[in-house]
């Protein structure tokens, strides 16, 4: 999902980050064609929130993709400019990113806010690229689930009120929203 990113890339994607304890989030950086990402400071740990094709996740392989959508999504295939969104903490690497265990918030009371904080992220994309229709994320914990859902349901309450709906069943696995 993340590429290996530089210590100057970072460096300059948070440039504009104030250095005290808040909350701030970033210009979309667009990798490539099929990835974007947000730097987020939430109060004082740097995350990146990355914005990725399904398709593009799937290594671009259409029998991959094809295989992905049967057993995680009941068949149901991404429209081409859709996206998953994930997000991890800056200093991580691929061994580690995505072990939720190790990179805990250093306020876990802010949860909501944090949350709050992903899903202002995700309004800024959304924004940014109307034609982005779908949005869909993949937890890899049942906490990941609960935070992505209430990411959404702020989202859709506060943010951009009945714009997305569910159009997945939860499945725990991989869950998605559409523009309506």
């Amino acid at each position: 999902m993340f590429p290996a990113i530089s210590l100057e890339f970072k460096t300059e994607s948070f440039r504009g980050a104030p250095a005290d304890n808040s909350v701030w989030i970033g210009e979309i950086i667009i990798l490539h064609d099929h990835q974007e990402i947000v730097p987020v400071r939430f109060g004082t740990q740097d995350f990146w929130v990355g914005f990725t094709s399904p398709q593009y996740e799937a290594g671009s392989d259409p029998d991959l993709f094809r295989t992905f959508c049967e057993n995680w999504s009941d068949g149901f295939a991404p429209a081409d400019f859709s996206r998953l969104v994930k997000f991890a903490r800056t200093e991580s690497c691929d061994a580690d990113r995505y072990k939720p265990d190790l990179w805990k918030l250093s306020a876990p009371e802010q949860v909501y806010q944090f949350s709050q904080t992903i899903g202002d992220a995700v309004v800024f994309h959304a924004e940014t690229y109307p034609k982005c229709r779908e949005y869909f994320f993949w937890p890899a914990s049942g906490q990941l689930d609960t935070l992505y859902k209430r990411t959404f349901r702020y989202i859709d309450r506060d943010c951009l009120p009945q714009q997305f709906r569910p159009i997945l069943n939860p499945t725990g696995v991989f869950n998605g929203y559409q523009r309506t």
